[in-house]
């Protein structure tokens, strides 16, 4: 996540990747799964939250939570801008019954959050049909075949992955993942990208212009969105539109909720992305190589290695190959009993030295 949104790491302290918090005027809790029980209880330790285990994992089980434990009329509020239409939806159905009300435009954290970060603003940059095997100009094509199927006029992506393929965009808003932010509208023969203006250089903003795509600023598209006209039908995927958006919607306009067809029609692999694949492991696989090589030698009956320098080694391995971005998630290096902890990342305090007995986990991915 951009840091502007890593809101439960801020309130709570608790940093693994799933987990939703629940505020109450007497309770506060932290739903997350197995995969960060021992983390979240470290974590949480002295902060006032609460760990609920999660008995399904990705279930929306606090909202169970609510309806048994909150008193009938209570307002539950969320920030509609980080929680799907899906997600919204599911929890209004449930509390509703408990004569609740749901509200999702408050993003209370603002008002406490004296230094909160602002968006990112990194570079963004197109790649060219040499290097995706397909043009913008065909990807919009088949998406609006896709749009005339289903009777829609319109067509919004939310989802930062639908986004950078459609566009052949990509960026550096969020760490280990070369994606920029941005809200696509698309219509039946022009589209819009909401992102900050500052982003794109003038020959790539001329680019998308002569493919039929208009840049507007990031924060337009909710005014947008709810100024289209009466009588249309908007296709939005409600798993990956979030209800800010979603809620922008016209009375007067009929929303087709289905899966985005970027995402299936980008799960087929042209050959050049085919080849590309192919060979980005034999170069992720010579880096890996290399390091077990250096590793066997460098780790004696007492190392001057940690969990943390190997990572950084591997790491170096990896730069070292033709076309390296960066990492795809946060190096994991589990020494002895670490290697247990599902997303364990090592710290200064809990670096662990390595020796020449016991097992080491590495769990680690390249872009």
């Amino acid at each position: 996540l951009p840091e502007r949104y890593k809101t439960i790491s801020w309130l709570s302290g608790f940093t693994g990747s799933a987990g939703t918090l629940l505020v109450t005027a007497n309770f506060a809790g932290l739903w997350t799964d197995s995969r960060y029980f021992v983390q979240a209880l470290e974590q949480l330790e002295g902060s006032g939250f609460e760990l609920v285990k999660l008995k399904v994992q990705g279930a929306p089980e606090f909202a169970n939570w609510m309806f048994s434990h909150l008193d009938n009329g209570s307002v539950v509020a969320f920030d509609g801008k980080t929680a799907s239409q899906f997600l919204a939806a599911n929890v209004e159905q449930t509390v509703q019954q408990a004569g609740m009300t749901v509200r999702g435009d408050l993003d209370l954290l603002d008002l406490i959050w004296s230094d909160r970060p602002t968006l990112p603003e990194e570079k963004a940059y197109l790649l060219s049909e040499v290097e995706t095997g397909q043009s913008t100009a065909d990807k919009l094509a088949s998406i609006r075949a896709e749009m005339q199927k289903q009777g829609a006029d319109y067509h919004v992506v939310s989802t930062l992955d639908d986004l950078a393929w459609i566009l052949n965009i990509r960026g550096n808003d969020v760490d280990c993942n070369p994606v920029v932010l941005g809200f696509l509208l698309i219509g039946t023969t022009d589209a819009t990208l909401f992102i900050d203006p500052k982003k794109m250089d003038p020959k790539d903003q001329a680019e998308l212009q002569a493919y039929g795509v208009a840049i507007a600023d990031y924060e337009q598209v909710w005014d947008a969105v709810s100024k289209l006209e009466g009588g249309k039908t908007i296709w939005l995927d409600p798993k990956r539109t979030c209800q800010a958006l979603y809620s922008q919607v016209p009375p007067s306009v009929r929303p087709i909720e289905k899966l985005n067809p970027s995402t299936n029609l980008k799960a087929v692999k042209n050959e050049k992305e085919i080849t590309s694949t192919r060979d980005t492991m034999v170069q992720d696989g010579i880096a890996l190589t290399r390091f077990f090589r250096w590793l066997e030698n460098e780790v004696k009956e007492s190392s001057a290695q940690s969990e943390i320098s190997l990572s950084e080694k591997l790491r170096d391995f990896r730069a070292e190959q033709p076309g390296f971005v960066g990492e795809s998630f946060d190096t994991i290096a589990g020494y002895l009993d670490h290697g247990a902890l599902p997303h364990y990342k090592a710290t200064e305090s809990s670096n662990a030295w390595l020796k020449k007995q016991g097992l080491l986990l590495i769990d680690s991915g390249g872009q």
